[in-house]
């Protein structure tokens, strides 16, 4: 009989903040795993406990207190911290303690004077490396998606309890991997990750069926069945469809199923689960090497980051037959070092990978991508599809996609990147080398220095920055520019020189490592150049050049003014181009169109608007007070959307609806009720169970980033205009700061209205009532929000006073 024991102490604590917040409730329990030869698994079994609640000592934000679901009358009657952190420290002992994220947890102990040198294994850790496809990671999703034993969440003594019942989990899901890769993951565990060491060690060798996948998306609409008749569109033509249509997913399976030789760039990712995988393309920038990952797999050592990016990659390779590194959730550390094992055009092309392979586009049938993926692969690849006709979704997607494409930039993270996976500058990141030649060392300390000092020259004073400095004409004339052009010069002749070392270096190499060699020179000479244009004599009127700069980084951005040229080259490498997008605003139409220089295409109309019922759009007449405001929330009837500006807004209308003593009512908001994943979960039972009264509260940017879908909805309270959405970007474009507005901003923003509607429209339930909060879309912006307004024939307007 296999023996497999250990044992260890879980905790968890809830706190009043996440950052400079106090401890309110300290949870810890006695775990058991051990091997139940019988049931061929693991089992989780549980012993002595330790909870209480804490006087934090100070008022707790009502956003804890909901999240929770402890009282500030608890926590007042509750002994103090320093009484109750003798009893933590002697309950925990010297035992080996687990939980889930513990990091946070002990350094919030740590800097709560219980300074503990356990040894400890992270829950969260394990579950990111073994369950690299899982949507989220949070212990409340995975809780939720694995049916684990829980009370309740958010509480510490219950969570604490979760956190066992997950790693008996992830450990049981891990014995359904193959053998051979059960052994290979051990192994990198025994060289690369030291805290998983103990707990992997003594695991039987013993092959169990898989009885369930890891998680996956839980924002996958219902596939619509689709007929076969073919779908026939004209090249050269912006084809509109009506504001309530919502058959996207249909349209791509109709096209998936034809046999038209065709590339179909989509807007978001969501809509490539409707198509089958072998008609994906994947985005280059997320595409698996398997001949890099083959020679990463035969490093004997590796850094932490490093063995946790193998052994992710392996799991993906066993789970799917997709190149798509994206479907795997990394950290950030992971994603400085993807490098190595992603696809390099100057690379792949030579050594010809799987994925360099499938470009080929064999057959007659469509192939869907992301349009992202469809105009790197033309720019940076330079792919030539000139036997497929093009379809693009989503007209302000595509514009902002392409010039996405075409804009160039380079900071010094990006620079070390690409040096670092040939030449190990970075010791947590797997290099082609393991030495570090003089030459190499030199380039890179001239690098730091170099935006050392253009960090410091374009400081405005101790940690304040400015977010964007545009370089025109009057910039380069100025102190701040010119003390850079002198060190921008020697820098651009030591990277010439390095680019001729390379050369040198190619000579005596075996044919793979050159191709390295040889992209990593072709970068060099890319800076080289980017920088004897950005720090040039000469300003070139045609491009935009700015900086923008946070606290750590700084980014040097150069993109063209003009997009038309750039697009008619585009083209040329499709056999036809056309776009199918949803009704557009006049204005934001004939915006997108000039930005493309699309002025060839027509604009057909190819199916009727389906009469869904008038939509009320009721409009503040005055701006409106916080009193009147909270009225306003005491009335809306459920079930609601409400969108807020910014997450501070949104958590005071959250605190106001968790002060409701509605028994009946579900109150949901973006980061207070749990991961995305999980709200997105919660949200989709709630429509399972056709809960009505919901009260959902997004800001703008969640709901234009992650919900493409809205649940059943009858009101929307939009607080204000969208200007702080997603794609309006800043105002680079003209000189003008008015015309640059009125000409790029404001069109933009329209385009961010009409979504919203557009999204809200498409939702379960009537009749529908929007409310815009904001009184300026009556009197400012020469009322093109109005104009845009009266251009559809369902929307009622009409002004109210919540006064």
């Amino acid at each position: 009989m296999h023996q497999y024991l250990k044992k260890f102490i879980s905790i968890d604590l809830e706190t009043t903040d996440l950052k400079d917040g106090r401890i309110m409730e300290v949870g810890a329990i006695e775990v058991e795993l051990k091997w139940n030869e019988q049931g061929k698994k693991i089992e989780a079994s549980f012993g002595r406990s330790f909870e209480t609640l804490i006087n934090p000592e100070v008022e707790v934000p009502r956003t804890a207190l909901a999240i929770t679901g402890i009282t500030q009358e608890e926590l007042k009657s509750a002994p103090l911290w320093k009484d109750t952190l003798p009893l933590v420290k002697d309950f925990l002992a010297e035992n080996l303690l687990a939980g889930h994220n513990v990091e946070f947890d002990l350094q919030f102990l740590r800097e709560q004077g219980l300074k503990l040198k356990n040894q400890y294994v992270d829950t969260l850790e394990m579950a990111q490396t073994i369950l690299p496809l899982s949507e989220s990671h949070s212990l409340e999703f995975l809780v939720g998606y694995f049916n684990l034993p829980s009370k309740r969440s958010h509480r510490a003594i219950d969570d604490s309890k979760s956190a066992g019942y997950l790693m008996e989990r992830i450990l049981n899901e891990f014995l359904t991997f193959p053998l051979d890769l059960q052994k290979q993951i051990k192994s990198r565990v025994s060289d690369s990750l030291p805290r998983f060491r103990d707990i992997f060690a003594d695991l039987p060798e013993i092959a169990v069926k898989k009885k369930q996948t890891s998680p996956v998306s839980t924002d996958v609409p219902v596939a619509v069945e689709g007929s076969n008749q073919p779908i026939e569109w004209t090249d050269s033509t912006i084809l509109s469809l009506p504001l309530s249509f919502n058959k996207q997913e249909e349209w791509l399976q109709r096209l998936a199923r034809s046999s038209e030789k065709a590339v179909i760039g989509l807007s978001h990712e969501v809509y490539l689960n409707f198509v089958p995988e072998n008609q994906k393309i994947t985005h280059p920038g997320q595409a698996l090497c398997e001949k890099r990952l083959n020679w990463l797999e035969g490093r004997d050592k590796l850094s932490e980051t490093a063995g946790k990016v193998l052994i992710k990659t392996l799991i993906l390779r066993e789970k799917t037959a997709s190149l798509d590194i994206s479907s795997v959730r990394w950290t950030a550390p992971e994603r400085e070092i993807l490098g190595i094992v992603t696809c390099e055009p100057n690379v792949c092309e030579k050594h010809q990978c799987l994925y360099a392979r499938s470009l080929k586009l064999a057959g007659n049938k469509p192939y869907f991508a992301k349009s992202s993926a469809i105009f790197d692969l033309a720019s940076n690849w330079g792919v030539s599809f000139s036997s497929h006709r093009l379809l693009l979704f989503d007209l302000a997607a595509v514009e902002d996609s392409f010039t996405e494409s075409l804009k160039r930039i380079w900071n010094l993270n990006k620079i070390r990147r690409a040096i670092q996976i040939v030449y190990p500058i970075n010791p947590a990141a797997p290099s082609f080398y393991s030495d570090l030649s003089r030459e190499v060392e030199t380039v890179a300390n001239d690098l730091d220095l170099f935006f050392g000092i253009l960090h410091l020259v374009y400081r405005k004073k101790e940690n304040e920055f400015s977010e964007n400095i545009i370089i025109d004409a009057q910039e380069r004339d100025g102190g701040r520019f010119t003390k850079l052009l002198h060190p921008a010069e020697k820098l651009a002749v030591k990277l010439e020189k390095f680019s001729q070392f390379l050369e040198s270096r190619k000579l005596a190499e075996e044919r793979d490592l050159i191709a390295e060699l040889e992209n990593l020179r072709i970068k060099i000479l890319a800076i080289k150049q980017f920088l004897d244009e950005f720090f040039g004599l000469s300003l070139h009127p045609q491009n935009i050049c700015w900086l923008k700069f946070d606290s750590e980084i700084v980014d040097l951005n150069i993109v063209p003014r003009d997009l038309s040229s750039h697009w008619m080259e585009f083209q040329k490498r499709f056999k036809g181009t056309s776009i199918v997008d949803t009704l557009l605003p006049k204005m934001s139409l004939a915006y997108f169109q000039k930005r493309l220089g699309l002025q060839n295409f027509e604009v057909e109309r190819i199916e009727k608007p389906k009469q869904s019922g008038p939509v009320k759009i009721n409009i503040a007449s005055k701006q409106v007070l916080s009193k009147e405001l909270e009225s306003f929330w005491g009335g809306l009837k459920p079930p609601a959307v409400i969108i807020t500006p910014n997450e501070t807004k949104l958590s005071e209308i959250f605190e106001t609806f968790s002060k409701s003593v509605e028994p009946d009512r579900l109150v949901l908001a973006y980061k207070y009720s749990g991961s995305l994943s999980v709200l997105k979960a919660r949200l989709a039972a709630a429509s399972r169970n056709e809960k009505t009264d919901l009260i959902l509260i997004l800001t703008t940017s969640a709901f234009f980033r992650f919900f493409s879908y809205l649940p059943k909805a009858l009101n929307l309270v939009i607080l204000r205009l969208p200007f702080e959405a997603p794609g309006t970007k800043p105002a680079i474009l003209s000189a003008g700061s008015y015309e640059n507005f009125s000409d790029h901003i404001l069109p933009r923003a329209v385009h961010q209205l009409h979504l919203m509607l557009s999204r809200f429209a498409s939702a379960p339930g009537t009749p529908k009532t929007v409310y815009i909060l904001d009184p300026r879309i009556l009197t400012d912006y020469n009322q093109e929000f109005i104009k845009y307004l009266q251009e559809f024939p369902d929307f009622e307007i009409s002004t109210v006073n919540l006064g």
